[in-house]
């Protein structure tokens, strides 16, 4: 699953130290002239398999993955973390697959709705049915060379548009209501699925992620909106609450908080790497 990586700390098997020399550099440059690959090349793949090899889980999130792939099927691969937070990522196949197995939806589509090459971002859409015919809608997006905060990058169209995918379907699950994680640990103890909700408003759990970004970012702050406000309503025509908003609007302002929010916490982390 090439555009999954970088979701999170990937699962990736220890492996043993390789020791560096000083007849590395020369070795690599005499490969580079032998098989006609350019040098640069060569160093870039090393440095990479290098950062692989200090990918490592911690035990719960190793009982997590074992635990998964067993009662599902889940490849390891399918499954990632944030650093050490014992809460799965799951890729864009294992979240339709366990949305059919431990939920009552019904149909989850997902599809690439806008590739921006200006900007280089790639913008996804999700439709989620439920039982009774309603059908919740979600986009996220991905831009290309864009920073994890395991160290990797978005470095192909491919891998965005998968990244874009995956973020989109599991936005939409979760627009109904639904924790995957939850689900799976409701469905292990009983053997009962999820229900999605049909009762509440849908875009409840978008507007309470919203505000959850909006405090990141600085818009809201000790309750104060008044910065926020003011940035909605210079974004979106004088419209100073999300819940003016239409759905299209609403997942707009989403995916730029979203868009925001990881280029701040990208920075933090080049920061206190730099420390």
């Amino acid at each position: 699953m090439e555009g999954i990586q970088g979701m999170g700390t990937n699962f990736i098997p220890s492996i043993p130290f390789i020791p560096v020399n000083f007849l590395f550099f020369p070795i690599l440059f005499i490969l580079s002239i032998l098989f006609n690959f350019p040098f640069g090349f060569l160093i870039l793949n090393w440095r990479k398999l290098m950062n692989a090899q200090q990918r490592t889980l911690t035990h719960d999130q190793h009982e997590t993955v074992r635990e998964l792939s067993e009662m599902h099927g889940l490849d390891p691969g399918q499954i990632s973390f944030e650093g050490e937070d014992p809460t799965p990522i799951f890729d864009f196949e294992a979240v339709c697959l366990l949305s059919l197995k431990l939920t009552d939806i019904q149909d989850v589509t997902c599809e690439i709705s806008e590739r921006d090459f200006e900007s280089q971002i790639v913008t996804a859409r999700c439709s989620v049915r439920l039982p009774d015919g309603r059908t919740r809608v979600c986009e996220d997006s991905a831009r290309l060379h864009e920073p994890f905060a395991d160290g990797g990058t978005i470095d192909s169209l491919r891998m965005a548009d998968n990244v874009a995918q995956a973020r989109a379907v599991r936005r939409g699950i979760r627009s109904v209501g639904i924790n995957l994680w939850h689900a799976h640990k409701k469905y292990r103890e009983s053997g009962a699925v999820a229900l999605g909700h049909t009762r509440h408003d849908p875009r409840k759990p978008v507007y309470e992620e919203v505000h959850v970004l909006a405090a990141n970012l600085g818009l809201i702050t000790n309750g104060n909106k008044e910065a926020y406000k003011a940035f909605l309503a210079e974004t979106f025509d004088g419209r100073s609450s999300a819940k003016d908003l239409d759905d299209d609007d609403l997942q707009r302002f989403l995916i730029l908080l979203r868009a925001m929010d990881r280029v701040k916490r990208a920075a933090s982390n080049s920061a206190e790497a730099r420390a």
